[in-house]
This record gives C-alpha cells, sequence and structure tokens, in this order.
C-alpha cells in the first residue's frame, strides 16, 4: 500500500512542476512582453490541442502579422530521450493533420507550424543530437529555473542548414532573442494555476481552496453548487485556454463526481436529481484544511484502489480465474 502512496503522490507532483513549467515559459509570450514587442510572437492559448483529443503541445504562440504558429511543448524532467522525441515528433505528425481544426480553435488562418520541445537546459544537448541525428523538425529549448530564462540549442554557424531542416525558427529576432537567451521577469506568476489536463487531484484542491475562500457563508456550512465550480474553471484556466462552454460542463461534471467518490465531497442534497440545483459540501470544512484534506483523501483512495487491483491481477495470474464467481463456481463443484 506504501508504494501504491508514492506512485500516487509522485503523480501529482509531476503535475504540479509541470504546470509551473508551462506557465514559467507561457509568461514570457504574454501580449505586450519584450519578446510580443520585438517579434509579434505572443501566447494566444494554452493546450491549444486538448480539444483535438492530441495530448501534446502545452502552449501556442501566434504572430498575427503572417499568421505563423509555434506550439511548444515543455517537460520539467526526461527519463528516456530517445522515446521522447520519438513521441513529440509522432504529434508533430498528428498535429499537421488537423491543421484546420488547429485554426478554428486559434481563430486565426496559419501560414506555417514550427514545433518547439522545451526540456531543462543539461538535457537540451543530448536531445538536440536525436533530433539532428533523425532529421525531425523540431526546435530544442532548454529552459534553466535557476536563472529563469530559457534558450535556442542550435548550430549558429549553419543556420541556413537549421532553418531549412526546422531546428530554428524563421523569424530572425526571434532566434536572436533565444540564442542570447529570453528571461522571465514574472517570476512564478501563473496565467492559469489550472489547466484542462490538469491531474484531477491537482484541480480538486485548487477548487477547493478557492471556494473556501470565495464562499459568503459561515466557514461550519461551506455548500456550493454546480454553478460555483463552474465558475471556478472559467476563471481560474484564465482566458487563454481554449474548452468551449460544453467542455467546461464536463470537465465540471467529472471534478463532482470524482470528490463524490473520493468521499471529499458529500451531497447535502441526495433527494434532488438535477446536477445543478444539488448542493455540496468538503468532507472537511475548516478552509485551512481543505486543500490538505483533500489531498490526502484522493492520495489514499487511489492507492487503495491501486493496490486492489494488484491484488486481484495477481489472483488471476496464479488461479487462471478471470473473477472471483468463477472461482467461487469451481469451488462449489469440488465439494
Amino acid at each position: 500500500m506504501r508504494k501504491k502512496t508514492l506512485t500516487i503522490i509522485e503523480e501529482t507532483e509531476n503535475d504540479r512542476k509541470h504546470l509551473e513549467l508551462v506557465n514559467f515559459c507561457a509568461n514570457i509570450f504574454v501580449p505586450g512582453s519584450v519578446v510580443d514587442e520585438q517579434t509579434g510572437y505572443k501566447l494566444v492559448v494554452l493546450e491549444p490541442l486538448y480539444t483535438l483529443n492530441i495530448k501534446n503541445f502545452d502552449f501556442a504562440l501566434l504572430r498575427i502579422e503572417n499568421a505563423s504558429l509555434i506550439l511548444v511543448e515543455c517537460k520539467h524532467s526526461v527519463s528516456d530521450i530517445k522515446k521522447l522525441v520519438e513521441d513529440i515528433f509522432k504529434a508533430v505528425q498528428e498535429t499537421l493533420k488537423n491543421q484546420e481544426n488547429l485554426e478554428n480553435v486559434i481563430g486565426n488562418a496559419i501560414s506555417q507550424i514550427e514545433f518547439v520541445l522545451c526540456v531543462p537546459a543539461l538535457n537540451a544537448p543530448e536531445i538536440r543530437e536525436q533530433v539532428v541525428s533523425r532529421d525531425y523538425p523540431i526546435c530544442v529549448w532548454g529552459f534553466d529555473l535557476w536563472k529563469r530564462e530559457i534558450r535556442l540549442f542550435a548550430d549558429e554557424k549553419e543556420i541556413e542548414k537549421e532553418l531549412l531542416s526546422g531546428r530554428v525558427h524563421k523569424d530572425k529576432n526571434l532566434n536572436k532573442l533565444l540564442f542570447k537567451g529570453i528571461k522571465s521577469h514574472k517570476g512564478f506568476i501563473r496565467l492559469a494555476p489550472i489547466i484542462p489536463s490538469s491531474h484531477m487531484c491537482t484541480i480538486l484542491v485548487h477548487v477547493g481552496e478557492i471556494l473556501s475562500l470565495e464562499m459568503k457563508v459561515p466557514h461550519e456550512y461551506l455548500g456550493f453548487q454546480y454553478s460555483d465550480i463552474y465558475n471556478v474553471l472559467q476563471r481560474e484556466m484564465g482566458s487563454f485556454t481554449a474548452l468551449t462552454d460544453e467542455e467546461r460542463a464536463t470537465l465540471c461534471a467529472k471534478i463532482i463526481e470524482t470528490g463524490l467518490r473520493k468521499g471529499i465531497l458529500h451531497d447535502l442534497t441526495e433527494d434532488v436529481k438535477e446536477l445543478n440545483r444539488k448542493v455540496f459540501q468538503f468532507s472537511i470544512r475548516r478552509p485551512k484544511a481543505i486543500a490538505r484534506n483533500t489531498e490526502k483523501i484522493y492520495v489514499e483512495r487511489n492507492a487503495q484502489k491501486l493496490a486492489e487491483k494488484s491484488v486481484i491481477d495477481r489472483f488471476k495470474k496464479e488461479t487462471g480465474f478471470t473473477n472471483l464467481t468463477a472461482f467461487q463456481t469451481d469451488e462449489n463443484k469440488t465439494k
């Protein structure tokens, strides 16, 4: 059980680190930034391919003047470099097949798309070697959270060759800035504290924190409804996500369903069938304890579920039975 608990904790911690990195990088390109002023490239949407069910690429930059789009995938850590590069290239191919749908998400025609893999600066040279050896059209950025900067890793002496291969940007001003290193002066201000693909535990914790601060009722009650969660999602995911109202509603329902199933939320109106009329409550109602309790319950319930699944899988492997009912039936036959 302890091993399963550590697995869930690691998942949620990795999700937070990834979210921190996405916000750090995206902040560099917000409208009105130095990059925007000098190149015209600005952040237009976070997770641009989420609604198309393509998991890769964390944010999109657009230069409206020539309809040039840059898609950036961020990785806060790297374990298998070869697999990472192959996965990103597959995402590149899938994205190119969906350019028309992507234009609808962006709300603008797209004349060209450049692809970026943003990784820890220490890993960038080796990752670039893999990209070059496969001749993939992927620009490699290296980030350094200590220096608070990102840089483009490419061969400046072979710029034309790199350009033809898609490993540097067509915009000379952008290349110049990235070769020098672009610093973030916003620290870790979060454009979006949560994004559509965030781990459900991350979403539940953040939504709980916001609701506990915003409820205009005594803290010992803290009742809230579907509309309260919906409004939090609409505001906290910021103006840079491309979720439709329907997709936001689906996510809202999933949050409630997960919260109830894990015992994080209580339904105070079980006799009411309509979701938008129900009233819910956190299992722990002290505002300062909601985040800690939400994560604790989520981790414990998921670890328990994983442990149970592990026992069942081992039972199937050792006995050859697909389920307990089949085992009991066989036992009765032998009596």
